[in-house]
């Protein structure tokens, strides 16, 4: 009953409640320690839209973290081209098929249409800022390399997964250009399933942050498309949001970060002693 996923499907009839329900279900199945259940449903999603992206950071990370066999990997591919048989029997051209997206991506230029900091390229320069496409590219990849090492680390931590879904289903089209009015949506559900998880102050604050961007996002699309200045505060209630996960992941991070560093010094004094700068009892 979120206000978002009311006005996405019941009234303007989209589809993002199935690629984004396929998520959470793979996310579910990641938890469980199901990764062969979790590639099933991973393959369904991308299927029914690309967007289902934004999970495969935290998808990614955990079954790197649980040491899933290599064979389990190619299942979301496999999956995916067999979705493509029933229409390709239909008539429709394989090769249309599978460069869909490819497609429909370099059709769209615009700076974006979702309550994100590219709006104000759509509003105020809108031809000037795809020159700076890369940096949102680069923003987005770094914050997937992160959350995937996180997930890789806590891979069994369910309440962490859960968050870094969430997380990862906001962050990722907050920072990437060419976004549209409804792609929080996963991040709208993910929010919700972190403050049921939680059930603390700072994901009571998520969820309606992210919901509030996201409702802002398609109220602009709806009756001020010409006009898309409401979506300007939207991105503000997004951003605080992702600052409340991101406080929420904090202690993960540094856990992470301190891991890196023994990780470096360790292979820091191998060499050492590899090397004979230095004996063990130097080392000490």
């Amino acid at each position: 009953m979120l206000p978002s996923v009311v006005i996405n499907d019941a009234l303007l009839a989209q589809c993002d409640a199935l690629w984004a329900g396929c998520c959470l279900f793979g996310l579910a199945a990641i938890i469980r320690g199901r990764t062969l259940r979790a590639m099933l449903w991973c393959g369904l999603a991308i299927s029914f839209k690309a967007q289902a992206a934004f999970m495969a950071p935290v998808i990614i990370g955990a079954m790197i973290g649980r040491r899933a066999p290599l064979w389990q990997w190619l299942v979301p591919a496999l999956v995916f081209l067999a979705t493509l048989v029933p229409p390709a029997l239909l008539g429709w051209p394989l090769m249309k098929l599978l460069t869909v997206y490819h497609g429909q991506a370099s059709l769209d230029q615009i700076a974006g249409r979702l309550s994100n900091p590219w709006m104000l390229g759509t509003i105020f320069a809108e031809h000037a800022s795809r020159q700076w496409f890369m940096l949102g590219y680069a923003a987005a990849g770094a914050t997937a390399v992160t959350i995937a090492a996180l997930a890789a680390r806590g891979s069994r931590d369910a309440r962490l997964l859960i968050l870094l879904g969430a997380l990862a289903g906001t962050a990722l089209p907050f920072f990437l250009p060419k976004m549209l009015e409804r792609y929080y949506f996963l991040g709208d559900v993910m929010t919700l399933a972190l403050a049921l998880s939680l059930n603390n102050r700072k994901a009571s604050i998520a969820v309606r942050a992210v919901q509030l961007a996201s409702i802002l996002a398609h109220m602009t699309y709806l009756y001020f498309f010409d006009h898309p200045y409401p979506a300007l505060a939207g991105a503000v209630s997004a951003g605080v949001g992702i600052f409340v996960m991101c406080q929420l992941a904090a202690p993960a991070f540094y856990g992470l970060v301190a891991d890196v560093k023994a990780g470096y010094a360790k292979r820091r004094a191998a060499f050492a002693l590899r090397s004979g700068a230095a004996s063990p009892t130097q080392l000490q």
